[in-house]
């Protein structure tokens, strides 16, 4: 390999003698059924990985889309054959042979998986024009995911580089993440209601849609996400900014009176939310989830229609959300939220995140809330080396779990040991207001994901050779201000107080 490293480290590989020497072009045969996104994708990868010195035809051979599993091959005599004969595993099988590579996976995103490991194994050896060699150890890999669903959440604030999320999307992409939620933060240019965006500030549908078109080049799905209660400022509290209000008071009966929660019993405002829902929907194409917020409601039902359901507030709660969920539930998506309207502080430690339970009672709304809904089980603590123990208390009220940490990777493994520990459904990887810091950690947190090992400690990976990844997916010409992941190089001093 070229690296140190295999990013993330395959389950099992061998290292065999020889190896598979290619020159300036190389043709690929398959039977995988690729979408157009997800051919350029292998191709621009197989171009950068080659250091621009050698491109890559795919050229479509048969199908075996009734075996749901995708095969790809170059170079010897009847080496299709050979990678339908090689066992996926339930993820994807690698050889190199010094006649020719066959893959075999279990469908077409695990086959774009097994290929991001096979382009890490490129050695470029002249890189002279025209005199063009590159090899490949021999080797022989299988390979799976210990979770099916390891997502990355990023947010799009005003301030936010489209190039940024660009760079942590590929990066995700390269290794082996499934799914991409994005959460706009008065940037998306609702028809519904023009002021959900910033004057000056809105991404253009256009460029949304080269972001989603990005996401799936990986075969990674795009989740939409809006937030349904708390959060209706579409602005951190700390900043105390409010994307509608300050731009159009005559809406503040969509809000609750300080404006940070929805009205949940307003008409209008059940009307408004399922018309921004349809325009995420239409944006973001086909999909099986849909992202509903739901955390840090805290001023939630203290408007005089809201407070009559004074007594009843985990119910009123449930209630809300089991009907948001059967919409979606026409559209063919499961409901995913955050979970700390459901835990009251005083059942659990302090460092256990309950923040509805320090505000008002809706913990009991947990008996109501309809058992398809995923709930996002978001911990931010260090600490949880024996397990994270709301997520196991979701999982045994009959919920999916998704466990989510932040940036310290102290909590990104007590998380990711907890949901293999458990069974869970999965990971999300939020990033917050911390996207370009929280690039150089993306391949930890994807190995972390990835294997099955439960790690009693964290073993940081070379920032050298995540930058050596990031280089390769973002090329061409670039400023100073668009490559590595956060500005400047020098600080003042102050700053290191």
């Amino acid at each position: 390999m070229y690296l140190q490293h295999l990013y993330p480290v395959p389950e099992n590989i061998q290292i065999k003698e020889g190896c598979f020497v290619f020159g300036s072009e190389l043709v690929m045969e398959t039977d995988a059924c690729l979408e157009l996104a997800e051919q350029e994708r292998i191709q621009t990868l197989f171009y950068q990985f080659t250091c621009t010195g050698a491109t890559l035809k795919l050229l479509p051979q048969g199908s075996v889309s009734n075996e749901v599993r995708a095969v790809l091959h170059v170079g010897m005599e009847g080496a299709l054959e050979q990678a339908k004969n090689l066992d996926s595993g339930g993820g994807y099988q690698l050889r190199v042979q010094p006649g020719g590579i066959g893959i075999a996976a279990k469908d077409s995103k695990a086959l774009i998986e097994a290929f991001t490991t096979l382009v890490q194994l490129i050695v470029p050896e002249n890189l002279s024009e025209g005199q063009e060699k590159f090899w490949i150890d021999c080797v022989e890999i299988q390979d799976k995911a210990a979770m099916a669903f390891r997502c990355i959440h990023l947010c799009v604030f005003p301030e936010t580089k489209p190039l940024d999320l660009q760079k942590a999307i590929r990066l995700a992409g390269f290794l082996k993440f499934t799914h991409v939620i994005l959460e706009f933060w008065g940037t998306f240019p609702y028809k519904a209601l023009p002021e959900l965006a910033w004057k000056g500030k809105a991404y253009s549908l256009d460029t949304i849609g080269e972001l989603v078109t990005e996401i799936r080049s990986f075969g990674m799905e795009p989740v939409p996400m809006l937030n349904h209660l708390g959060h209706g400022a579409q602005c951190r509290i700390s900043r105390g900014r409010h994307v509608v209000l300050d731009q159009a008071p005559r809406y503040a009966t969509l809000f609750e009176p300080d404006g940070w929660t929805w009205c949940i019993s307003n008409p209008d405002t059940h009307k408004l939310l399922g018309e921004l829902r349809s325009e995420l929907l239409d944006t973001f194409g086909p999909g099986g989830y849909f992202h509903l917020g739901f955390d840090e409601a805290y001023s939630f039902a203290t408007c005089p229609k809201c407070v009559r359901h004074a007594k009843e507030e985990g119910r009123f709660l449930a209630e809300y959300i089991n009907g948001l969920a059967a919409e979606l539930k026409k559209d063919h998506r499961r409901s995913i939220i955050w979970h700390d309207e459901f835990l009251a502080s005083k059942d659990w430690p302090e460092k256990i995140v309950a923040s509805g339970g320090r505000t008002h009672q809706t913990a009991d709304g947990i008996g109501y809330l309809d058992r398809d809904i995923i709930i996002a089980d978001w911990q931010y603590y260090d600490g949880f080396p024996e397990g994270e123990p709301t997520a196991e208390y979701f999982m045994k009220k009959g919920f999916d779990v998704l466990l989510c940490p932040w940036i310290g990777l102290e909590n990104v493994k007590d998380l990711c040991n907890t949901t293999k520990r458990l069974g869970a459904m999965g990971v999300i990887m939020t990033t917050w207001q911390a996207l370009p810091s929280s690039l150089p950690m993306i391949p930890d947190m994807a190995m972390m994901m990835w294997d099955s090992v439960i790690r009693k400690e964290v073993s940081k990976l070379p920032n050298t050779e995540t930058g050596a990844l990031l280089r390769k997916l973002i090329t061409g010409t670039r400023s100073f201000e668009d490559v590595g992941w956060i500005q400047p190089e020098v600080y003042p001093f102050e700053a290191h107080d």
